[in-house]
C-alpha cells in the first residue's frame, strides 16, 4: 500500500506540526520534527511508568502497614482475652471462697442458736467489765537519766496490770518490757512512777525493782511495789482468771470480742480509755487483734468480753516494729515468764 494514499497517515502528517509545536519541536525539517515528537513521547511514557511504579510502591507500603496493624491488633485482643480469662478464673475462686465462708458461718449459726434476752442479760456487759477492771489498770511513767549529768533525757509512758491482795506484800505491776527499757539494749529506766485510777498518790519504783524475763522476744516485765500507798494496802482484792488454762485454748475462739483497757497518749489524761476489737488470729504466745493498741495503752489489759477473763497484755511493738494489727501476750504465759524465769 502506498503511504501517501493512507488517509490516517495523511491526517497524522497534517497534525504533526501542531503536535510538534505543543512539544517544543520547532524544526522545519520533517524528519527532525518526527524525531523530536517521538523523543518527547518516550519521555512521557517513562514518566507515566514511574508514576505507576510509585503508586504501586505506595500501595505496597500501605498494605504492609495494614498487615502489621492487624497483627498487632490481633495480638492485643489475644492478650486482653487471656487477661479476661485470668480475671474470670480469680472471680470464680473468690465466689467459691465466699460461698465456703457463708456455709461455715451458717453452720456455726445453726450450732449456736440465737440467744434469748434472758441469756443475753446473763453475759458480761461492757460497762460491767469496765467497772470490774478499771481500778486494776495502772498508768506508768518511766524516766531515763543521762549517765553524767543526771538529767532526764527520755520519758516513756504506758499501762500495766496491778496484782496485789489486800494485806499482802509485795504487790506488782505487770506490763510490757519495751516501756521499761530502750529497744533491745540493757538500758533500763532509772525509775518509774505508777498510779491506779482511784488512787491519789503515785508510787516510785526504783531500778532494782524492775525485772524482765530472759526469754528472747517476751515483751513482758514486772514492777515490784515495795512501798504501796494506803489505797493499795486497803484496796479490795479483785480476782481475774486467765482466759487460757494450762495446755488448753478452750473458750478462746477467732472472732471473740476483746476490750483493751489502758492509758493511751491520745486518750483521756484523767481516766482509762477502752478500745474494742476481735481476736483475728493466734500466734502463740500472742493473740492477734483488730483492737487499736498504741504506745500509751500498751502494757494494759486485754479482756475477753464473753466471760470477762484476762486474755493478756496488749503490746504495740513486736520486734521493734509498729503493726496494723495489735498483739496481746498471753496472760498465763506472762506470769510463767516473770515469776519462774526472772533475770
Amino acid at each position: 500500500m502506498v503511504v501517501g494514499s493512507n488517509p490516517t497517515a495523511g491526517a497524522l502528517r497534517q497534525a504533526l506540526p501542531r503536535v510538534a509545536l505543543r512539544n517544543g519541536c520547532r524544526s522545519q525539517d520533517q524528519a527532525g520534527v518526527e524525531l523530536c515528537v517521538l523523543s518527547n513521547m518516550n519521555f512521557f511514557n517513562k514518566k507515566y511508568i514511574l508514576i505507576v511504579l510509585g503508586f504501586l510502591l505506595f500501595t505496597l507500603l500501605v498494605a504492609v502497614g495494614l498487615v502489621f496493624y492487624l497483627q498487632d491488633k490481633a495480638s492485643q485482643e489475644s492478650r486482653q482475652e487471656e487477661l479476661q480469662n485470668i480475671i474470670n478464673t480469680q472471680q470464680k475462686e473468690l465466689d467459691i471462697a465466699k460461698k465456703n465462708i457463708e456455709n461455715i458461718q451458717s453452720s456455726k449459726a445453726q450450732s449456736n442458736p440465737t440467744k434469748t434476752p434472758s441469756q443475753t442479760q446473763g453475759e458480761n456487759s461492757y460497762s460491767a467489765i469496765i467497772n470490774s477492771w478499771k481500778d486494776e489498770v495502772a498508768s506508768i511513767e518511766c524516766d531515763f537519766l543521762h549517765r553524767e549529768t543526771g538529767e532526764v533525757v527520755l520519758t516513756q509512758t504506758g499501762s500495766g496490770y496491778y496484782i496485789g491482795e489486800k494485806g499482802s506484800e509485795p504487790k506488782y505491776i505487770i506490763t510490757n518490757l519495751h516501756i521499761l527499757r530502750i529497744g533491745d539494749s540493757n538500758s533500763y529506766s532509772n525509775y518509774c512512777y505508777v498510779k491506779l485510777l482511784n488512787d491519789t498518790q503515785k508510787v516510785l519504783i526504783p531500778r532494782e525493782d524492775i525485772a524482765g524475763p530472759n526469754t528472747p522476744g517476751a515483751d513482758v516485765a514486772s514492777l515490784k511495789i515495795s512501798n504501796p500507798t494506803d489505797y493499795m494496802i486497803n484496796k479490795p482484792s479483785e480476782v481475774h482468771e486467765s482466759c487460757r488454762k494450762p495446755d488448753s485454748y478452750d473458750g478462746i475462739d477467732l472472732g471473740d470480742k476483746v476490750l483493751i483497757l489502758g492509758y493511751p497518749s491520745i486518750g483521756s489524761q484523767t481516766g482509762i480509755t477502752i478500745t474494742e476489737g476481735i481476736i483475728s488470729g493466734i500466734d502463740y504466745p500472742y493473740y492477734i487483734t483488730s483492737a487499736k493498741i498504741e504506745h500509751g495503752n500498751s502494757g494494759g489489759v486485754a479482756v475477753l468480753v464473753k466471760n470477762g477473763c484476762n486474755l493478756g497484755i496488749p503490746t504495740a511493738v513486736v520486734g521493734g516494729e509498729l503493726e496494723s494489727l495489735g498483739r496481746v501476750y498471753d496472760s498465763l504465759r506472762a506470769l510463767v515468764e516473770l515469776f519462774y524465769n526472772i533475770k
